[in-house]
Order: C-alpha cells, then structure tokens, then sequence
C-alpha cells in the first residue's frame, strides 16, 4: 500500500529531489575532469594522486574540527567547575564569616570553671566556646593553639564539630597540662579556619 504523503512531506520530498539534481549536476565525471587538465596543459595522470591528496585534507581538516570541539568542551567543563567550585568557596566564606564567639570558659573534664592549674595534678583542661550564627545542618572547621608562658604553642587541636543543630553552638577543645608544663600565664586561642573567634588566659603552678 503506498503511503499518502501530506502537503509539507510533500514541499519538503520536491526540495530534497532538486538538491540532489543539482548536485550532480555540479559533479564532474572522470572524463570530463580529464579534459579540464588536458586544456590546463596539465598531467592528467596525476588526478588520482591529487584524489587522494584531497581526501587525506579532507580527513585532517574532520579530525582538526573533531579536536577543537573536545578542545572546546573540556574547557567549559573545566570553566564550569572552577566557577562552581569558587561559588562554593565563596557561599562557605559568607556563611562562616558570619559566626562569633559570645562566651568561652575554662573548665575541667566535669565541667567545672577553672582558672588557676596545678600542673602536679596533671589535669586536663577544656576550653569550652560558644557560638553564634552557626551555620544549621553544617560542620564547621575549628582549631585550637594553647600557648606556654614564653609565647610558644605547646598543643595544637584541629576538628571538626558535629553537624550543627541549632545558631547557638557549644563547642570545645582540650589540653592535658602535667608536670612538665611551664609555670606562669598561659593562654588558648580558638579559630574558625585562620580567623581567631575567642580568647581565655589562665594560669599554671
């Protein structure tokens, strides 16, 4: 059974049929190609050479496109990526920037304050930090420095806190100070990334 073919089937079926007329039209055939050289005053017996010169273009030109385009590609991949990775950065800088330090105290491992150490004892000390602005649903990358009498960091504390649940977030970091601690003032200083959040001095005997 023949198919019927509808009016637009139909225009597009006749301009399909003339392009190809056309485009043999347009085509040369061996012979013809022959007399062209001939008239030319050139070898003839070189057109085959020159076909196949063509085509080996031909084939260059394909697969130099074929490399720009995954050239092209990878590039808005990589572009894409690197933009979504600085609007990620940038996303978690404002997010983080936003959190401070409204209470901090030293205490012990019971949760009693704590301002003078008795290095005797060997106590470990915590230094318990509250938060504002904390980011719900999200851990935040915090550090500790506990710094001896003459300035030097003796105890570096590096974490991160459970997945917050509430803008107002304790935190704490701890340090075990024996016998061989330094006498004098001490001090700790937490960070949020490199950025300081809180303070406390005390003292060891």
């Amino acid at each position: 059974m023949t198919k019927r073919l509808t009016d637009d089937e139909l225009k597009r079926l006749i301009a399909e049929v003339d392009r190809l007329a056309r485009s043999r039209e347009a085509e040369l055939d061996r012979e013809q190609v022959e007399d062209i050289l001939n008239e030319l005053g050139l070898p003839s017996e070189l057109l085959d050479d020159a076909l196949m010169q063509l085509r080996r273009q031909e084939v260059a030109a394909a697969q130099t496109r074929r490399r720009n385009q995954i050239v092209a590609a990878v590039c808005v991949v990589v572009f894409v990526g690197l933009a979504l990775t600085f609007f990620g950065q940038w996303r978690q800088w404002q997010v983080q920037s936003r959190v401070g330090a409204i209470q901090d105290q030293l205490t012990l491992a019971d949760g009693s304050p704590i301002a003078l150490i008795n290095r005797q004892e060997g106590q470990e000390v915590f230094y318990q930090v509250t938060l504002e602005n904390a980011p719900v649903g999200r851990r935040l990358p915090l550090a500790c420095n506990w710094f001896n009498p003459s300035g030097q960091i003796v105890r570096q504390n590096t974490y991160h806190t459970q997945v917050i649940s509430t803008p107002v977030w304790r935190t704490h970091c701890k340090h075990r100070i024996g016998f061989s601690a330094d006498p004098g003032d001490w001090a700790v200083e937490m960070y949020l990334g490199k950025r300081p959040l809180d303070s406390q001095t005390f003292k060891v005997e």
